[in-house]
Protein backbone atom coordinates (compact mmCIF):
# COMPACT_ATOMS: atom_id res chain seq x y z
CA UNK A 1 0.00 0.00 0.00
CA UNK A 2 3.27 2.14 0.74
CA UNK A 3 4.05 1.80 -2.54
CA UNK A 4 1.09 2.51 -4.32
CA UNK A 5 0.91 5.82 -2.34
CA UNK A 6 4.45 6.90 -3.46
CA UNK A 7 3.86 5.86 -7.12
CA UNK A 8 0.70 8.08 -7.18
CA UNK A 9 2.57 10.99 -5.54
CA UNK A 10 5.65 10.42 -8.18
CA UNK A 11 2.92 10.48 -10.78
CA UNK A 12 2.03 13.81 -9.76
CA UNK A 13 5.40 14.72 -9.53
CA UNK A 14 6.19 14.16 -13.23
CA UNK A 15 3.00 16.34 -14.38
CA UNK A 16 4.29 18.91 -12.47
CA UNK A 17 7.60 18.35 -14.09
CA UNK A 18 5.71 18.54 -17.38
CA UNK A 19 4.66 21.49 -16.84
CA UNK A 20 8.23 22.73 -16.37
CA UNK A 21 9.91 20.85 -18.87
CA UNK A 22 10.15 23.24 -21.13
CA UNK A 23 12.01 25.27 -18.97
CA UNK A 24 13.89 22.24 -16.71
CA UNK A 25 14.06 19.66 -19.48
CA UNK A 26 17.87 19.00 -18.84
CA UNK A 27 17.06 18.54 -15.09
CA UNK A 28 13.73 16.77 -15.65
CA UNK A 29 15.23 14.20 -18.10
CA UNK A 30 17.69 13.47 -15.75
CA UNK A 31 15.81 13.74 -12.31
CA UNK A 32 13.47 11.51 -14.67
CA UNK A 33 15.96 8.81 -15.08
CA UNK A 34 16.81 8.58 -11.70
CA UNK A 35 13.25 7.56 -10.48
CA UNK A 36 13.01 5.56 -13.50
CA UNK A 37 15.95 3.56 -11.77
CA UNK A 38 14.92 3.74 -8.33
CA UNK A 39 11.49 2.32 -9.36
CA UNK A 40 12.65 -0.73 -11.11
CA UNK A 41 15.24 -1.59 -7.99
CA UNK A 42 11.58 -0.98 -5.72
CA UNK A 43 9.86 -3.32 -8.01
CA UNK A 44 12.39 -5.91 -8.02
CA UNK A 45 12.52 -5.63 -4.35
CA UNK A 46 9.14 -5.74 -3.95
CA UNK A 47 9.05 -8.92 -6.67
CA UNK A 48 11.62 -10.81 -4.46
CA UNK A 49 10.54 -9.92 -0.76
CA UNK A 50 6.76 -9.22 -1.07
CA UNK A 51 4.55 -12.50 0.52
CA UNK A 52 0.42 -12.05 0.98
CA UNK A 53 0.08 -11.61 4.60
CA UNK A 54 -3.38 -13.17 5.36
CA UNK A 55 -3.43 -16.90 5.82
CA UNK A 56 -5.74 -18.83 4.14
CA UNK A 57 -8.97 -20.68 5.17
CA UNK A 58 -8.12 -23.82 3.86
CA UNK A 59 -8.16 -26.88 6.65
CA UNK A 60 -9.02 -30.73 6.78
CA UNK A 61 -12.73 -30.12 7.06
CA UNK A 62 -12.59 -27.85 3.63
CA UNK A 63 -10.49 -30.82 2.03
CA UNK A 64 -12.81 -33.61 2.87
CA UNK A 65 -15.84 -31.74 2.23
CA UNK A 66 -14.71 -30.00 -1.31
CA UNK A 67 -13.42 -33.32 -2.45
CA UNK A 68 -16.38 -35.55 -0.91
CA UNK A 69 -14.13 -37.63 1.15
CA UNK A 70 -15.56 -40.44 2.64
CA UNK A 71 -13.28 -41.38 5.97
CA UNK A 72 -14.49 -38.16 7.68
CA UNK A 73 -12.44 -36.47 10.72
CA UNK A 74 -14.90 -38.07 13.46
CA UNK A 75 -13.97 -41.42 12.08
CA UNK A 76 -10.52 -40.73 11.91
CA UNK A 77 -10.60 -40.01 14.94
CA UNK A 78 -12.39 -43.34 16.04
CA UNK A 79 -10.21 -45.68 14.57
CA UNK A 80 -6.59 -43.41 14.86
CA UNK A 81 -4.59 -46.48 16.13
CA UNK A 82 -1.90 -45.99 19.12
CA UNK A 83 1.30 -44.00 17.92
CA UNK A 84 3.18 -47.48 17.98
CA UNK A 85 0.82 -50.49 18.05
CA UNK A 86 1.73 -53.68 19.18
CA UNK A 87 2.74 -55.93 17.15
CA UNK A 88 0.53 -59.01 16.01
CA UNK A 89 2.90 -61.13 15.39
CA UNK A 90 2.38 -63.43 18.60
CA UNK A 91 -1.46 -63.57 18.08
CA UNK A 92 -1.69 -66.95 15.77
CA UNK A 93 1.19 -68.90 17.70
CA UNK A 94 -1.12 -68.12 21.10
CA UNK A 95 -4.17 -68.64 19.36
CA UNK A 96 -3.10 -72.21 18.27
CA UNK A 97 -1.86 -73.00 21.62
CA UNK A 98 -5.20 -72.00 23.32
CA UNK A 99 -6.67 -74.71 20.68
CA UNK A 100 -4.04 -77.58 21.84
CA UNK A 101 -4.77 -77.59 25.38
CA UNK A 102 -6.30 -76.09 28.27
CA UNK A 103 -4.55 -73.12 30.37
CA UNK A 104 -4.10 -72.64 34.08
CA UNK A 105 -5.58 -69.55 36.16
CA UNK A 106 -1.78 -67.98 35.89
CA UNK A 107 -1.56 -68.72 32.02
CA UNK A 108 -5.24 -67.77 31.54
CA UNK A 109 -4.16 -64.37 33.33
CA UNK A 110 -1.14 -64.00 31.68
CA UNK A 111 -2.61 -64.60 28.28
CA UNK A 112 -5.24 -61.71 28.80
CA UNK A 113 -2.73 -59.59 30.03
CA UNK A 114 -0.93 -60.14 26.46
CA UNK A 115 -3.35 -60.07 24.48
CA UNK A 116 -5.83 -57.32 25.55
CA UNK A 117 -3.48 -55.13 24.64
CA UNK A 118 -2.77 -55.86 21.16
CA UNK A 119 -6.44 -56.24 20.60
CA UNK A 120 -7.39 -52.65 22.36
CA UNK A 121 -4.25 -51.38 19.86
CA UNK A 122 -4.79 -52.39 16.78
CA UNK A 123 -8.58 -52.69 16.45
CA UNK A 124 -8.60 -49.27 17.41
CA UNK A 125 -11.58 -49.32 19.91
CA UNK A 126 -9.41 -49.42 22.90
CA UNK A 127 -11.56 -45.97 24.53
CA UNK A 128 -14.75 -48.02 24.69
CA UNK A 129 -13.59 -51.11 26.54
CA UNK A 130 -11.77 -51.70 30.47
CA UNK A 131 -11.35 -55.24 28.75
CA UNK A 132 -11.60 -56.22 25.34
CA UNK A 133 -14.92 -58.20 24.43
CA UNK A 134 -12.67 -60.35 21.63
CA UNK A 135 -10.13 -61.25 24.53
CA UNK A 136 -13.30 -62.03 26.71
CA UNK A 137 -14.37 -64.57 23.80
CA UNK A 138 -11.23 -66.44 23.01
CA UNK A 139 -10.47 -67.64 26.53
CA UNK A 140 -14.27 -68.69 26.77
CA UNK A 141 -13.99 -70.71 23.89
CA UNK A 142 -10.81 -71.93 24.95
CA UNK A 143 -13.23 -72.85 28.32
CA UNK A 144 -15.67 -74.91 25.88
CA UNK A 145 -13.00 -76.26 23.82
CA UNK A 146 -11.34 -78.21 26.62
CA UNK A 147 -14.26 -78.72 28.93
CA UNK A 148 -14.93 -82.39 29.75
CA UNK A 149 -18.25 -82.70 28.50
CA UNK A 150 -18.86 -85.74 30.85
CA UNK A 151 -17.93 -84.52 33.81
CA UNK A 152 -19.59 -81.20 32.99
CA UNK A 153 -22.61 -83.34 33.02
CA UNK A 154 -22.38 -85.32 35.90
CA UNK A 155 -21.26 -81.69 37.93
CA UNK A 156 -24.55 -80.78 37.04
CA UNK A 157 -26.67 -83.71 37.85
CA UNK A 158 -25.03 -83.40 41.18
CA UNK A 159 -26.63 -79.98 41.41
CA UNK A 160 -29.44 -81.36 41.24
CA UNK A 161 -29.35 -84.74 43.14
CA UNK A 162 -29.53 -83.05 45.96
CA UNK A 163 -32.99 -81.46 45.51
CA UNK A 164 -34.23 -84.55 43.94
CA UNK A 165 -33.63 -87.03 47.41
CA UNK A 166 -34.95 -84.30 49.30
CA UNK A 167 -38.09 -84.47 47.07
CA UNK A 168 -38.40 -88.48 46.95
CA UNK A 169 -38.05 -87.98 51.27
CA UNK A 170 -40.62 -85.54 51.44
CA UNK A 171 -42.82 -87.97 48.96
CA UNK A 172 -42.34 -90.99 51.35
CA UNK A 173 -42.89 -89.26 54.73
CA UNK A 174 -46.00 -87.66 53.23
CA UNK A 175 -47.47 -91.29 51.56
CA UNK A 176 -46.39 -92.89 55.35
CA UNK A 177 -48.77 -89.73 57.07
CA UNK A 178 -51.79 -90.67 54.48
CA UNK A 179 -51.52 -94.20 55.54
CA UNK A 180 -51.61 -93.40 59.44
CA UNK A 181 -54.61 -90.79 58.44
CA UNK A 182 -56.62 -93.66 56.48
CA UNK A 183 -55.66 -95.98 59.54
CA UNK A 184 -57.09 -93.33 61.94
CA UNK A 185 -59.83 -92.45 59.90
CA UNK A 186 -58.75 -88.65 59.60
CA UNK A 187 -60.19 -87.97 56.11
CA UNK A 188 -59.11 -84.56 55.96
CA UNK A 189 -55.41 -84.70 56.66
CA UNK A 190 -55.26 -88.10 53.75
CA UNK A 191 -57.01 -85.76 51.40
CA UNK A 192 -54.72 -83.16 52.05
CA UNK A 193 -51.29 -85.53 52.15
CA UNK A 194 -52.58 -87.07 49.38
CA UNK A 195 -52.64 -83.97 47.09
CA UNK A 196 -49.35 -82.32 48.37
CA UNK A 197 -47.58 -85.76 47.65
CA UNK A 198 -49.08 -85.06 43.86
CA UNK A 199 -47.64 -81.28 43.79
CA UNK A 200 -44.34 -82.68 45.11
CA UNK A 201 -44.39 -85.51 42.09
CA UNK A 202 -44.91 -83.12 39.60
CA UNK A 203 -41.66 -80.66 40.90
CA UNK A 204 -39.62 -84.19 41.01
CA UNK A 205 -40.61 -84.56 37.19
CA UNK A 206 -39.29 -80.85 36.33
CA UNK A 207 -35.95 -81.86 38.12
CA UNK A 208 -35.92 -85.48 36.28
CA UNK A 209 -36.39 -83.55 32.57
CA UNK A 210 -34.04 -80.92 33.49
CA UNK A 211 -31.48 -83.71 34.01
CA UNK A 212 -32.43 -85.48 31.14
CA UNK A 213 -32.03 -82.05 28.96
CA UNK A 214 -28.45 -82.04 29.94
CA UNK A 215 -27.74 -85.73 29.63
CA UNK A 216 -29.05 -84.94 25.60
CA UNK A 217 -27.32 -82.45 25.44
CA UNK A 218 -30.03 -80.00 24.35
CA UNK A 219 -29.46 -76.62 23.02
CA UNK A 220 -32.36 -74.61 23.97
CA UNK A 221 -31.32 -74.50 27.31
CA UNK A 222 -28.35 -72.23 28.46
CA UNK A 223 -27.80 -74.28 31.66
CA UNK A 224 -26.54 -77.67 29.58
CA UNK A 225 -23.51 -77.38 28.13
CA UNK A 226 -24.44 -77.37 24.43
CA UNK A 227 -26.59 -74.25 25.13
CA UNK A 228 -23.95 -72.64 26.73
CA UNK A 229 -21.73 -73.77 23.53
CA UNK A 230 -24.53 -72.44 21.36
CA UNK A 231 -24.59 -69.37 23.30
CA UNK A 232 -21.03 -68.52 22.83
CA UNK A 233 -20.79 -69.42 19.33
CA UNK A 234 -23.30 -66.79 18.09
CA UNK A 235 -22.44 -63.81 20.31
CA UNK A 236 -18.79 -64.53 18.56
CA UNK A 237 -19.80 -65.08 15.39
CA UNK A 238 -21.72 -62.00 14.98
CA UNK A 239 -18.94 -60.00 17.26
CA UNK A 240 -16.22 -60.91 14.85
CA UNK A 241 -18.58 -60.79 11.66
CA UNK A 242 -19.46 -57.17 12.58
CA UNK A 243 -16.02 -56.24 13.29
CA UNK A 244 -14.62 -58.25 9.77
CA UNK A 245 -17.72 -55.78 7.84
CA UNK A 246 -16.47 -52.16 9.50
CA UNK A 247 -12.72 -52.91 8.97
CA UNK A 248 -13.49 -53.94 5.61
CA UNK A 249 -15.60 -51.16 4.71
CA UNK A 250 -13.50 -48.72 5.96
CA UNK A 251 -10.65 -50.16 3.78
CA UNK A 252 -12.61 -49.38 1.17
CA UNK A 253 -13.69 -46.29 2.10
CA UNK A 254 -9.86 -45.30 2.56
CA UNK A 255 -8.53 -46.70 -0.57
CA UNK A 256 -10.76 -44.54 -2.35
CA UNK A 257 -10.04 -41.19 -0.62
CA UNK A 258 -6.47 -42.07 -1.29
CA UNK A 259 -6.84 -42.64 -5.22
CA UNK A 260 -9.29 -39.69 -5.28
CA UNK A 261 -6.49 -37.37 -3.50
CA UNK A 262 -3.87 -38.43 -5.24
CA UNK A 263 -6.09 -37.55 -7.95
CA UNK A 264 -7.12 -34.34 -6.89
CA UNK A 265 -3.23 -33.59 -5.72
CA UNK A 266 -2.22 -34.18 -9.23
CA UNK A 267 -4.46 -31.98 -10.63
CA UNK A 268 -3.63 -29.23 -7.78
CA UNK A 269 0.22 -29.33 -8.50
CA UNK A 270 -0.28 -29.39 -12.34
CA UNK A 271 -2.59 -26.25 -11.87
CA UNK A 272 -0.02 -24.27 -9.46
CA UNK A 273 2.69 -25.43 -11.82
CA UNK A 274 1.32 -23.79 -14.46
CA UNK A 275 -0.15 -20.58 -12.72
CA UNK A 276 3.76 -19.99 -12.03
CA UNK A 277 4.34 -20.31 -15.69
CA UNK A 278 2.03 -17.97 -16.06
CA UNK A 279 3.47 -15.64 -13.61
CA UNK A 280 6.81 -16.06 -14.59
CA UNK A 281 5.81 -14.98 -18.32
CA UNK A 282 4.02 -12.12 -16.98
CA UNK A 283 6.59 -11.14 -14.91
CA UNK A 284 9.24 -10.98 -18.08
CA UNK A 285 6.75 -9.29 -20.81
CA UNK A 286 6.30 -6.75 -17.94
CA UNK A 287 9.78 -6.46 -17.20
CA UNK A 288 10.39 -6.16 -20.93
CA UNK A 289 8.01 -3.72 -20.84
CA UNK A 290 8.92 -1.60 -17.72
CA UNK A 291 12.54 -1.28 -19.09
CA UNK A 292 11.24 -0.68 -23.00
CA UNK A 293 9.38 2.12 -21.21
CA UNK A 294 12.18 3.34 -19.66
CA UNK A 295 14.40 3.41 -23.22
CA UNK A 296 11.69 4.70 -25.18
CA UNK A 297 11.80 7.82 -22.33
CA UNK A 298 15.27 8.66 -23.41
CA UNK A 299 14.47 8.24 -26.93
CA UNK A 300 11.71 10.66 -26.47
CA UNK A 301 13.75 13.31 -24.17
CA UNK A 302 15.95 13.62 -27.32
CA UNK A 303 12.53 14.74 -28.76
CA UNK A 304 11.17 16.63 -26.19
CA UNK A 305 9.83 19.58 -27.70
CA UNK A 306 7.89 17.40 -30.54
CA UNK A 307 6.83 14.72 -28.33
CA UNK A 308 5.56 16.13 -25.18
CA UNK A 309 2.46 14.38 -25.56
CA UNK A 310 3.45 11.32 -25.84
CA UNK A 311 5.71 11.42 -22.79
CA UNK A 312 3.00 12.41 -21.20
CA UNK A 313 0.44 9.60 -22.42
CA UNK A 314 3.57 7.17 -22.32
CA UNK A 315 4.21 8.07 -18.39
CA UNK A 316 0.42 7.54 -17.51
CA UNK A 317 0.41 3.80 -19.54
CA UNK A 318 3.23 3.30 -17.23
CA UNK A 319 1.95 4.35 -13.88
CA UNK A 320 -1.64 1.98 -15.08
CA UNK A 321 1.64 -0.72 -15.96
CA UNK A 322 3.07 -0.34 -12.56
CA UNK A 323 0.39 -0.50 -10.63
CA UNK A 324 -0.63 -3.23 -12.43
CA UNK A 325 2.41 -5.20 -11.24
CA UNK A 326 1.72 -4.37 -8.16
CA UNK A 327 -1.44 -5.91 -8.02
CA UNK A 328 -0.58 -9.03 -10.22
CA UNK A 329 2.32 -9.71 -7.49
CA UNK A 330 -0.18 -9.34 -4.69
CA UNK A 331 -2.23 -11.55 -6.31
CA UNK A 332 0.53 -14.14 -7.46
CA UNK A 333 1.61 -14.44 -3.46
CA UNK A 334 -1.52 -14.92 -2.01
CA UNK A 335 -1.79 -17.74 -4.74
CA UNK A 336 1.49 -19.29 -3.48
CA UNK A 337 0.81 -19.00 -0.22
CA UNK A 338 -2.77 -20.61 -0.37
CA UNK A 339 -1.24 -23.25 -2.55
CA UNK A 340 1.68 -23.84 -0.02
CA UNK A 341 -1.01 -24.23 2.49
CA UNK A 342 -2.89 -26.58 0.62
CA UNK A 343 -0.36 -28.64 0.08
CA UNK A 344 0.66 -28.73 3.08
CA UNK A 345 -2.79 -30.19 4.29
CA UNK A 346 -3.06 -32.50 1.94
CA UNK A 347 0.39 -34.19 2.40
CA UNK A 348 -1.03 -34.28 6.33
CA UNK A 349 -4.40 -35.64 5.84
CA UNK A 350 -2.86 -37.91 3.09
CA UNK A 351 -0.22 -39.47 5.58
CA UNK A 352 -2.77 -39.81 8.09
CA UNK A 353 -4.98 -41.64 5.53
CA UNK A 354 -2.07 -43.93 4.56
CA UNK A 355 -0.99 -44.89 7.86
CA UNK A 356 -5.32 -45.38 8.98
CA UNK A 357 -5.02 -48.13 5.92
CA UNK A 358 -1.79 -49.87 7.04
CA UNK A 359 -3.31 -50.08 10.76
CA UNK A 360 -6.90 -51.32 9.14
CA UNK A 361 -5.10 -53.77 7.33
CA UNK A 362 -2.87 -55.20 10.27
CA UNK A 363 -6.73 -55.05 12.23
CA UNK A 364 -8.14 -57.37 9.47
CA UNK A 365 -5.20 -59.90 9.99
CA UNK A 366 -5.99 -59.86 13.58
CA UNK A 367 -9.46 -60.67 13.28
CA UNK A 368 -8.73 -63.13 10.71
CA UNK A 369 -6.56 -65.01 13.02
CA UNK A 370 -9.04 -64.64 15.38
CA UNK A 371 -11.75 -66.04 13.15
CA UNK A 372 -9.48 -68.68 12.25
CA UNK A 373 -8.91 -70.07 16.06
CA UNK A 374 -13.05 -69.57 16.91
CA UNK A 375 -14.04 -71.54 13.58
CA UNK A 376 -11.12 -74.38 14.88
CA UNK A 377 -12.73 -74.06 17.91
CA UNK A 378 -16.52 -74.47 17.16
CA UNK A 379 -15.37 -77.29 15.27
CA UNK A 380 -13.43 -79.04 18.10
CA UNK A 381 -16.85 -78.61 20.28
CA UNK A 382 -19.36 -79.57 17.58
CA UNK A 383 -16.86 -83.13 17.25
CA UNK A 384 -17.16 -83.55 20.70
CA UNK A 385 -19.65 -87.40 20.74
CA UNK A 386 -20.21 -88.60 24.63
CA UNK A 387 -23.23 -90.24 23.67
CA UNK A 388 -21.86 -93.84 24.29
CA UNK A 389 -20.16 -92.87 27.66
CA UNK A 390 -23.63 -91.12 28.91
CA UNK A 391 -25.53 -94.73 27.67
CA UNK A 392 -25.21 -96.04 31.05
CA UNK A 393 -26.48 -92.41 32.71
CA UNK A 394 -29.22 -92.11 30.35
CA UNK A 395 -31.06 -94.93 30.69
CA UNK A 396 -30.71 -94.74 34.39
CA UNK A 397 -31.90 -91.15 34.47
CA UNK A 398 -34.92 -92.42 31.98
CA UNK A 399 -35.66 -95.34 35.00
CA UNK A 400 -35.96 -92.71 37.18
CA UNK A 401 -38.04 -90.44 35.27
CA UNK A 402 -40.15 -93.63 34.58
CA UNK A 403 -40.51 -94.98 38.16
CA UNK A 404 -41.49 -91.20 39.19
CA UNK A 405 -44.42 -90.54 36.39
CA UNK A 406 -45.22 -94.04 37.11
CA UNK A 407 -45.51 -93.27 40.82
CA UNK A 408 -47.37 -89.81 40.01
CA UNK A 409 -49.65 -91.10 37.45
CA UNK A 410 -51.14 -93.42 39.28
CA UNK A 411 -50.80 -91.20 42.69
CA UNK A 412 -52.74 -88.62 40.32
CA UNK A 413 -55.50 -90.90 38.96
CA UNK A 414 -56.10 -92.38 42.57
CA UNK A 415 -56.87 -88.78 43.46
CA UNK A 416 -59.09 -88.80 40.59
CA UNK A 417 -61.28 -91.86 40.80
CA UNK A 418 -61.92 -90.37 44.98
CA UNK A 419 -62.99 -87.10 43.32
CA UNK A 420 -65.52 -88.43 40.80
CA UNK A 421 -66.58 -91.16 42.82
CA UNK A 422 -67.46 -88.49 45.74
CA UNK A 423 -68.94 -86.78 42.68
CA UNK A 424 -71.09 -89.74 42.43
CA UNK A 425 -72.16 -89.83 46.02
CA UNK A 426 -72.93 -85.57 45.95
CA UNK A 427 -74.74 -86.62 42.84
CA UNK A 428 -76.88 -89.39 44.59
CA UNK A 429 -77.71 -86.75 47.43
CA UNK A 430 -78.82 -84.16 45.59
CA UNK A 431 -81.20 -86.51 43.79
CA UNK A 432 -82.40 -87.51 47.57
CA UNK A 433 -82.76 -84.15 48.75
CA UNK A 434 -85.10 -83.22 45.40
CA UNK A 435 -87.14 -86.44 46.37
CA UNK A 436 -87.09 -85.50 50.05
CA UNK A 437 -88.24 -81.65 49.22
CA UNK A 438 -91.10 -83.16 46.82
CA UNK A 439 -92.29 -85.79 50.12
CA UNK A 440 -92.20 -82.99 52.43
CA UNK A 441 -94.28 -80.57 49.89
CA UNK A 442 -96.76 -83.85 49.69
CA UNK A 443 -96.50 -84.41 53.84
CA UNK A 444 -96.24 -80.66 55.08
CA UNK A 445 -93.25 -81.60 56.38
CA UNK A 446 -91.59 -78.60 58.18
CA UNK A 447 -87.82 -79.74 57.60
CA UNK A 448 -89.05 -78.56 54.20
CA UNK A 449 -85.96 -75.52 54.16
CA UNK A 450 -83.23 -77.63 55.91
CA UNK A 451 -83.36 -80.02 52.83
CA UNK A 452 -83.65 -76.82 50.20
CA UNK A 453 -80.09 -75.44 52.07
CA UNK A 454 -78.56 -79.04 52.27
CA UNK A 455 -79.63 -78.99 48.57
CA UNK A 456 -78.07 -75.73 47.50
CA UNK A 457 -75.28 -76.36 49.89
CA UNK A 458 -74.95 -79.89 47.14
CA UNK A 459 -75.39 -78.46 44.13
CA UNK A 460 -72.13 -75.84 45.06
CA UNK A 461 -69.87 -78.48 46.18
CA UNK A 462 -70.74 -80.53 42.86
CA UNK A 463 -69.37 -77.10 40.91
CA UNK A 464 -66.32 -77.10 43.12
CA UNK A 465 -65.49 -80.82 42.44
CA UNK A 466 -66.40 -80.90 38.76
CA UNK A 467 -63.72 -78.04 38.52
CA UNK A 468 -61.32 -80.27 40.57
CA UNK A 469 -61.67 -82.90 38.09
CA UNK A 470 -60.95 -80.93 34.58
CA UNK A 471 -57.78 -80.31 36.58
CA UNK A 472 -56.83 -82.91 37.57
CA UNK A 473 -57.46 -84.33 34.06
CA UNK A 474 -55.63 -81.56 32.16
CA UNK A 475 -52.60 -81.55 34.59
CA UNK A 476 -52.39 -85.47 33.87
CA UNK A 477 -52.78 -84.85 30.28
CA UNK A 478 -49.99 -82.87 29.94
CA UNK A 479 -47.75 -84.91 32.27
CA UNK A 480 -48.57 -87.90 29.77
CA UNK A 481 -47.96 -85.94 26.24
CA UNK A 482 -44.63 -84.73 28.04
CA UNK A 483 -43.66 -88.40 29.04
CA UNK A 484 -44.10 -89.60 25.28
CA UNK A 485 -40.96 -88.42 24.26
CA UNK A 486 -39.19 -90.61 27.06
CA UNK A 487 -41.56 -93.54 26.86
CA UNK A 488 -40.52 -94.01 22.62
CA UNK A 489 -37.24 -93.34 23.99
CA UNK A 490 -37.36 -95.86 26.17
CA UNK A 491 -38.86 -98.12 23.93
CA UNK A 492 -35.95 -97.75 21.29
CA UNK A 493 -33.84 -98.76 24.11
CA UNK A 494 -35.92 -101.84 24.92
CA UNK A 495 -36.34 -101.24 28.33
CA UNK A 496 -39.10 -103.55 29.41
CA UNK A 497 -42.30 -101.77 31.12
CA UNK A 498 -45.62 -101.55 31.84
CA UNK A 499 -46.93 -98.29 30.41
CA UNK A 500 -48.34 -95.93 33.36
CA UNK A 501 -51.56 -95.53 31.42
CA UNK A 502 -52.16 -99.05 31.33
CA UNK A 503 -51.94 -99.52 34.64
CA UNK A 504 -54.21 -96.88 35.19
CA UNK A 505 -57.05 -98.23 33.00
CA UNK A 506 -56.65 -101.98 35.59
CA UNK A 507 -56.69 -99.99 38.76
CA UNK A 508 -59.52 -97.85 37.58
CA UNK A 509 -61.28 -100.95 36.45
CA UNK A 510 -60.63 -102.45 40.11
CA UNK A 511 -62.00 -99.35 40.88
CA UNK A 512 -65.26 -99.23 39.03
CA UNK A 513 -65.72 -103.12 40.01
CA UNK A 514 -65.75 -102.20 43.55
CA UNK A 515 -68.21 -99.14 42.77
CA UNK A 516 -70.68 -101.21 40.56
CA UNK A 517 -71.00 -103.72 43.78
CA UNK A 518 -71.82 -101.10 46.18
CA UNK A 519 -74.11 -99.70 43.87
CA UNK A 520 -75.40 -102.49 43.10
CA UNK A 521 -76.42 -103.51 46.76
CA UNK A 522 -77.92 -99.71 47.04
CA UNK A 523 -80.00 -100.45 43.96
CA UNK A 524 -81.10 -103.56 45.27
CA UNK A 525 -82.66 -101.89 48.88
CA UNK A 526 -84.38 -99.30 46.67
CA UNK A 527 -85.52 -102.13 44.21
CA UNK A 528 -87.10 -103.99 47.08
CA UNK A 529 -88.69 -101.21 48.23
CA UNK A 530 -90.17 -100.09 44.57
CA UNK A 531 -90.68 -104.14 44.05
CA UNK A 532 -93.23 -104.35 47.58
CA UNK A 533 -95.07 -100.41 46.71
CA UNK A 534 -96.08 -102.23 43.41
CA UNK A 535 -97.42 -105.29 44.72
CA UNK A 536 -99.22 -103.20 47.62
CA UNK A 537 -100.67 -100.76 44.97
CA UNK A 538 -101.79 -103.92 42.77
CA UNK A 539 -103.80 -105.47 45.91
CA UNK A 540 -105.15 -102.12 46.82
CA UNK A 541 -106.30 -102.42 43.46
CA UNK A 542 -107.81 -105.89 43.24
CA UNK A 543 -109.51 -104.89 46.57
CA UNK A 544 -110.88 -101.71 44.88
CA UNK A 545 -112.19 -103.27 41.83
CA UNK A 546 -113.88 -106.17 44.03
Amino acid sequence: MMLQASVAENEENIMTYFELQMEHAHNARGILHERNKARMERLKEFDDGYRWPEASSFTVKTLIAEDNLNVTIPIISSVTPEEDPPSITTVPGTLQQLLQKPVSSTQRASIEESLDPILKGNLHDHKQYTTHPLATVVMQLNDLVHTDVLQFIKKELSKSGDKMNFLIKQISTLEQEQAEAILSEDIDVADKSHVSAISILEKLISVIRGRLSQIMMGSGDTNTYRGQYEQKRQEGTAMLNKLKTDKEKLKADLISDLQLLAVKGEEASTNAGQMAQQYDQYQITSRQSIAQNSRRQDEIWEEIERLLTEMRTLSEERHKQVVEHLKVTEEEEKRKREYAEYSEVFAEHTRRLEDLLVATETSLKLVESISDYFTKGCTVVASKNVDSELQDIRVTELKRYLEIFRRYAIKNNDLLLKRKTRLQGIRRQIRNCEAQVALCNDSLDPNRGRYKEELLRLSQEETVIEGIISDIAEKMTQQENEFTPTEELLEELEVDFVPPRLENKEIESDHRKRLLQLNKQFVGKEQEEVDKEVTDLRKLHTDTTL
